[in-house]
């Protein structure tokens, strides 16, 4: 057992930035039309990411868009693909509108964070091109990021957060924690 032994510390920065523009002062965000929006959000879903296509599957994808919808959600968090093409991730964003959902787009894929030289200019071009898009709702910095593992590191998502906010101060960004101070 443990026995209230001590396994270690955590000591890191902390940085604190301006709040995106889509929050008001009392934390609550509201969408393009003024109003209060309260995510309810639905992960995995399908979109132009998959392999770049819907891989014949548009019909089964856009009766997701109706069903999620009539069932309360109003997000999405969209497939990791979308972050090779903006211009299908607007297209993506587009079939989420029609049915009254916003995107959570995710600007990682493979592991590698956005802010590594060899991603930087793909993920500024998507920011770029869909950061006023009325469907999206916020950006996915990182999932359960574990610093050490694959090469990530504590600075890698502070220049991720920088890179972004650099682009758009509007949305909100997502990152799903793993392990706090993990290190693999």
């Amino acid at each position: 057992g443990r026995d209230g032994k001590e396994v270690g510390t955590c000591n890191t920065k902390v940085y604190m930035y301006n709040r995106p523009t889509a929050l008001d002062a009392e934390g609550n965000y509201y969408d393009e039309n003024g109003e209060l929006f309260v995510p309810h959000i639905m992960y995995h879903v399908h979109d132009y990411g998959i392999n770049g296509t819907w891989d014949g599957k548009e019909a089964e994808a856009l009766l997701e868009y109706e069903l999620l919808a009539k069932a309360g959600y109003n997000t999405v968090q969209m497939s990791p693909g979308v972050f090779y093409s903006p211009e299908l991730t607007l297209k993506s964003l587009d079939k989420l509108h029609e049915f009254g959902l916003k995107g959570m787009v995710p600007l990682y894929d493979g592991f590698v964070a956005p802010s590594r030289p060899e991603r930087i200019e793909r993920a500024t071009k998507l920011i770029e091109a869909i950061k006023d898009h009325p469907a999206v709702f916020a950006y996915g910095v990182f999932d359960e990021p574990t610093i050490g593992a694959h090469g990530l590191t504590e600075q890698d998502l502070i220049d991720t957060y920088r890179l972004i906010r650099s682009i758009d101060k509007h949305h909100l960004l997502n990152n799903i924690p793993c392990h706090r101070c993990h290190k693999a």
